[in-house]
């Protein structure tokens, strides 16, 4: 009897602690680089079973082209200033994404925020063809992998993936390693998305609630509202541009 009270409890005890193991919350802190001017920071909330990942619009007071400007009045320092505010303005009402991904029923929802609205839609999480290699680097004091894949547009990228945290999570739609990768790079581009602060576990009790508030469209009516809204920010700077 009694060895099968202990034998019950170690099983209680496991699954209770696979349990609280499936519920701790990851903290991961990137910097996205477009190849362009825009940089930009990506914060992931990720468990065993799904993650959440935000996309913060970048400050126009960080691009290279205003960071490392050189004025020689004052007109023109308070003229950019204009443009930064106006920039600025314009990013917060627009630009907020995240991306949640679920595992368990290998779905992901993808949400932005356009002119102060929330959208969002669903969509199966797409396959990616991943080439393993064998080259090592250390990050941040964790041991990754080297793995190559293919962009959308063709062009040949890679991932370094740590096998230490067994979660198949990425940045962006990059997802199915045996591991969670913590670096991102581009062979053709400047593209790059690198770690800035991995906290594990994170002291954070809240869900990881995909599309708070937001309306839901279809993937066509999601992507038709983001092509408007890229449309207007090119409207905006050509604009800027003359003005200048």
């Amino acid at each position: 009897m009694q060895n099968t009270l202990l034998i019950f409890f170690l099983l209680i005890s496991s699954t209770f602690s696979l349990a609280q193991q499936n519920k701790q919350t990851a903290y991961v802190e990137f910097a996205y680089n477009n190849g362009n001017s825009m940089n930009q920071t990506i914060v992931l909330k990720f468990n065993a079973k799904e993650c959440l990942e935000t996309v913060y619009p970048p400050s126009a007071r960080n691009w290279n082209n205003f960071k490392t400007k050189q004025y020689n009045s004052l007109s023109d320092s308070l003229h950019d200033a204009e443009m930064i505010k106006l920039l600025d303005s314009f990013f917060i009402k627009t630009d907020t994404r995240t991306i949640y991904k679920n595992i368990e029923d290998a779905y992901f929802i993808r949400s932005s925020t356009i002119d102060e609205k929330k959208y969002c839609y669903y969509d199966t999480i797409p396959p990616r063809d991943w080439e393993l290699t064998s080259d090592t680097l250390t990050i941040a004091g964790y041991k990754c992998l080297k793995a190559n894949f293919e962009f959308k547009s063709g062009q040949k990228g890679f991932v370094w993936y740590c096998p230490d945290i067994p979660v198949p999570f990425g940045p962006e739609t990059l997802y199915g390693l045996p591991g969670f990768i913590l670096e991102v790079g581009s062979y053709n581009s400047n593209f790059s998305i690198k770690l800035k602060k991995i906290q594990i576990p994170f002291n954070d009790n809240s869900n990881l609630q995909p599309c708070n508030n937001a309306k839901l469209v279809t993937k066509a009516q999601y992507q038709k509202l983001i092509n408007e809204n890229n449309n207007n920010f090119e409207k905006m700077m050509l604009q800027l541009q003359k003005s200048n």
